[in-house]
């Protein structure tokens, strides 16, 4: 499943100043407007994304149906603009199941 939504903030930090763990909670918000629970993001690292520094972290998850999922999160401030992708699935096949295809497609990605 695919879901995009655009975010913005009329008042604290712009993405370019906050901090990777501002912006980590930023992610989990917006996760818990979409109406997960029980978010719990791990795994705060820097990460490329693409030809810049940027950041990944991990998140568990369980929708309002109780299936529980997992999802990993990619991104960067780039030219003060936050690009973010996140790949989902269940916590019990299709993570795991995409995951390299998932991979590869951030390895892959061009940032200009």
């Amino acid at each position: 499943m695919v879901r995009y939504q655009t975010v913005s903030r009329t008042s604290g930090p712009s993405a370019a100043s906050a901090g990777v763990s501002s912006i980590m909670e930023l992610v989990v918000d917006t996760w818990s407007l979409f109406g997960a629970s029980k978010i719990q993001a791990t795994g705060l690292r820097p990460a490329k994304f693409g030809s810049v520094d940027g950041f990944r972290f991990d998140l568990a998850l369980v929708w309002a149906d109780g299936v529980e999922a997992r999802a990993t999160v990619a991104g960067a401030v780039v030219k003060k603009r936050l690009q973010v992708i996140v790949y989902s699935g269940t916590r019990l096949y299709y993570f795991e199941k995409h995951r390299p295809t998932v991979d590869r497609l951030l390895d892959s990605i061009r940032v200009e």
